[in-house]
């Protein structure tokens, strides 16, 4: 087994609240290509930092604690979208959906 996958935060430059968790390899923590549109929009308004969470697991652990991470800062306050069901013990309401999916209008995405 593997041990090239990582977990990953972004907080916002300008607060340093934490808006997102994710799992990856390679230069996957500090890529903006294949976000969703709420990830976009609070990047364009405050920019982003990264930390690497935990470094060095296999695929099967980073999804575990990508989960348990998500559950702590609490999936409210994340901007994470998966469509599964029972991803990380979640699945977002439609509430949230239409949310990241709504595109923001007068938004200077440049």
């Amino acid at each position: 087994m593997e041990n090239k996958f990582y977990v990953y935060s972004h907080c916002k430059k300008t607060t340093g609240e934490c808006f997102y968790i994710g799992k990856g390899t390679g230069n996957r923590y500090k890529s903006i290509s294949g976000r969703n549109n709420y990830w976009k929009n609070i990047v364009n308004k405050h920019g982003f930092e990264t930390l690497i969470l935990v470094n060095n697991i296999s695929e099967e652990k980073a999804f575990k604690l990508e989960a348990d991470f998500c559950k702590q800062v609490g999936y409210n306050n994340l901007c994470n979208l998966h469509e599964e069901d029972g991803w990380g013990g979640h699945t977002p309401t439609n509430e949230t959906k239409e949310k990241m999916y709504t595109p923001q209008r007068n938004k200077n995405i440049s």
